[in-house]
């Protein structure tokens, strides 16, 4: 992020100047230093720090904010991209994490030359290696001419990873599970093989709600998985029971569940839903008439 170019954004909305030249002779002053070595016993020369915010700044996300909102601003007046309704949905943002949707490559196409254009008006380039394509819709196994951003090609991918869900390339929007399933085993033998020198199952039982059962339930609100896919999750649920109390029956582990307080993850999924759904429509005006037609 070039300092001069948030400077100039920050002018477009009437910053004061006062706190202006504070920032300008905040940033000017940043300076860095590269040490090596096996106990780091060498250090560089210093050196002027010219682009970036200050990493764990109070400032940082709203600063940066500003920089990067003239993209989705672009994108929305030039009417490319994914509505719904009178909703823009075609330039989705969080951090520093940019998701596109549009309804065809053309239209893609014309999304990423307005970032394009955006980023060379202020200075700075996108990450084109970490910057993939996914189709979904019924011609997405069809080879297609490759997408262009800031003049170097965008590979398309079979599944890509955004901001913790992994989204398949499919003929409906689908999303894979498999990445949480690991990283709840790991979880999960990381505190048993910890706490089952405490003598006490409960314990395990708490620290898995507490730690490992949040894994599952990442963004099960939004996406709704399959029914099969929950099925899935609630069968990991009942593995762990198992090998905290040591019974391999259905009926003690379901029992187990009922007095531990270990809900079925398709009920979970559903309330949390549901829960989604109502906090959605208080935050966004058009969305209260949709929600207000199901049946809670």
């Amino acid at each position: 992020m070039n300092h001069f170019g948030l400077y100039i954004k920050l002018m477009d909305r009437c910053v004061p100047r006062c706190l202006l030249d504070i920032l300008i002779n905040w940033y000017s002053k940043c300076f860095a230093f590269v040490r090596w070595g096996c106990f780091q016993c060498f250090v560089s020369k210093q050196f002027q720090i010219l682009a970036g915010v200050r990493q764990g700044g109070v400032l940082s996300p709203v600063l940066y904010a500003v920089f990067i909102d003239s993209i989705a601003q672009m994108s929305r007046a030039s009417g490319y991209g994914a509505f719904i309704g009178k909703f823009y949905l075609g330039c989705l943002l969080y951090a520093d994490d940019i998701l596109l949707v549009a309804h065809s490559l053309c239209v893609m196409q014309m999304m990423l030359d307005i970032c394009s254009q955006e980023a060379s008006s202020l200075d700075f380039s996108f990450n084109t290696v970490k910057s993939v394509a996914l189709r979904i819709g019924p011609r997405y196994k069809y080879v297609c001419a490759l997408l262009t951003l800031s003049g170097a090609n965008i590979v398309f991918v079979d599944k890509t990873k955004y901001l913790g869900v992994m989204l398949l390339a499919a003929r409906s929007f689908k999303c894979s599970f498999d990445h949480v399933k690991i990283k709840y085993y790991r979880c999960f033998h990381a505190i048993y093989c910890k706490a089952m020198h405490s003598g006490s199952e409960l314990v395990c039982v708490q620290l898995v709600k507490s730690i490992c059962l949040p894994i599952l339930l990442y963004a099960i609100e939004a996406v709704q998985p399959a029914r099969s896919t929950l099925l899935m999750l609630d069968n990991i649920l009942n593995r762990s029971v198992f090998r905290i109390f040591g019974c391999s029956n259905a009926d003690d582990i379901c029992f187990i569940r009922a007095m531990t307080n270990l809900a079925c993850i398709e009920d979970t999924a559903h309330y949390r839903h549901l829960v989604f759904l109502r906090r959605f429509a208080s935050s966004v005006p058009w969305a209260s008439a949709i929600v207000h037609t199901l049946d809670f």
